[in-house]
């Protein structure tokens, strides 16, 4: 009996949650290895059940929680040792919302497993020993929204496993050995795919499949095997606007072009330590057709191994306040990185890690932001000189000039002409109007003021 109230009574109920988490741990007595309970309080809702870090083998059908099986929205099943489900054994909880079956011992699925989730949003199999995902499999679950699948070592799926998957947006392959970068039309059953995390898979290239969703909003391929970006990685008809290539090892280079067309705002590249090149027009900003990127508004290239970056490769101006963090790098303060130096763009305010120079010696360690453009480019500090020069010398000039005109003006006495000087033409007097003033106007005007007789 659980809940019952007891100091050591199995499973805590709190609310609308049941909590029997971790009990295998607790008790002295046998491990929990079901979740067939019974409630003492009859009339207590379960909205949300936890059944994780167990002993539980196997669902079986109908044995969930009986007579209120119903109420339960969320289920979790997590760090058990499942590894057999009856079918239908979650098909008279009618409104499931949320099932974990993460870090059991599932080696293969099946639809039947599945039968009657109709209402789910989150299905969360990581962690499992799944090698296939048969045809169909995820069909009965038509709104669906949120898929997780990492750490499965996944030998075989194609496009109809993920059939019926209309409503999905989220979808998870982190850690399953997935290296299939050919096959072009992998994820074309879930039209509404927006977020895509391929994490940690062996692949050495951007996968085609990625080509076809046309509801992309944000792919992670960090802790990939890719060592190069170019033209041809993501293409103008790829829609992005999050992209996260974290602890890269081999990532290397980033060519010409590489984001062209594509109107992505973040970029996350931080801590790929062979990242050494960056072309100037990676983004197609030098380029004189219509795939330029001009949407980055966070750009993220911490700790790599980054010295220079081009003046021309953003749009400065179109980061997020403070969004360009390149901390962690040897940079190079030089002429070529005067843009990113004190009084240009950046205060680096929102860094992680604070921009020190590398280069030149003279600079070792300086943060950027405290670096003079002119300590950094001696170009920079001649210009600066000749401009100082020349504002002095124009100054001198005209002071000079001045001088000479005021001792001009003084020495020949034309200051008396010009104040003896008055402007010419015919004075106008009151009288001139007033004597060529019409007389009937002015009759006119008498009369105006005459007194008026008395009213009778």
């Amino acid at each position: 009996m659980a809940c019952d109230g007891d100091k050591d009574e199995l499973c805590h109920c709190d609310m609308d949650e049941l909590d029997c988490s971790n009990e295998a741990l607790e008790s002295e007595d046998e491990p929990l290895d079901t979740v067939d309970l019974d409630i003492k309080d009859e009339k207590f809702t379960i909205r949300v059940a936890d059944f994780s870090k167990n002993e539980i083998k196997e669902i079986r059908k109908g044995k969930i929680l009986q007579g209120h099986e119903t109420q339960i929205e969320e289920l979790n099943l997590g760090h058990n040792v499942i590894d057999k489900i009856d079918s239908g054994a979650f098909a008279s909880l009618k409104n499931l919302k949320k099932l974990k079956l993460n870090d059991n011992s599932l080696y293969k699925l099946k639809k039947s497993f599945f039968q009657g989730l109709d209402q789910l949003h989150m299905l969360d199999l990581s962690f499992n020993k799944i090698k296939t995902l048969p045809e169909d499999v995820f069909s009965e679950m038509k709104n669906l929204k949120k898929l997780i699948l990492d750490g499965n070592e996944i030998e075989s799926m194609s496009a109809s496993s993920f059939a019926g998957l209309d409503s999905l947006e989220s979808l998870s392959l982190d850690d399953c050995g997935f290296k299939n970068k050919n096959q072009t039309d992998l994820f074309e059953k879930m039209p509404k795919l927006a977020n895509l995390s391929l994490r940690g898979n062996p692949i050495t290239e951007v996968p085609l499949a990625i080509k076809s969703l046309k509801t992309l909003n944000s792919l992670d391929l960090s802790e990939t095997n890719i060592v190069e970006l170019h033209s041809m990685s993501f293409k103008d008809e790829v829609k992005l606007n999050y992209l996260i290539m974290e602890n890269m090892k081999y990532l290397a280079t980033i060519q010409k072009c590489s984001f062209c067309g594509i109107d992505i705002e973040t970029i996350i590249l931080s801590n790929n330590s062979k990242l050494s090149y960056i072309s100037p027009d990676a983004f197609g900003i030098q380029s004189d057709d219509e795939k330029k990127t001009e949407t980055v508004k966070v750009f993220n290239i911490e700790n790599c191994n980054i010295t220079v970056l081009d003046e021309d490769l953003l749009i400065w101006d179109n980061l997020d306040d403070d969004q360009l963090h390149i901390g962690g790098n040897p940079i190079d303060c030089s002429c070529e990185t005067s843009h990113l130096l004190s009084g240009f763009y950046f205060e680096y305010k929102n860094s992680h890690v604070m921009p020190k120079c590398k280069y030149p010696e003279k600079l070792n360690g300086k943060l950027l932001k405290d670096v003079e453009i002119s300590d950094a480019c001696e170009k920079m500090n001649r210009k600066g000189k000749w401009q100082k020069f020349a504002e002095i010398l124009i100054f001198f000039l005209f002071f000079a000039g001045l001088s000479v005109g005021v001792y001009y003006i003084i020495s020949t006495k034309k200051y008396l002409e010009l104040i003896k000087t008055t402007p010419s033409g015919t004075p106008v007097h009151y009288s001139n109007l007033r004597n060529s003033a019409n007389p009937d106007d002015r009759d006119a005007l008498e009369a105006d003021f005459q007194p008026r007789p008395a009213e009778v």
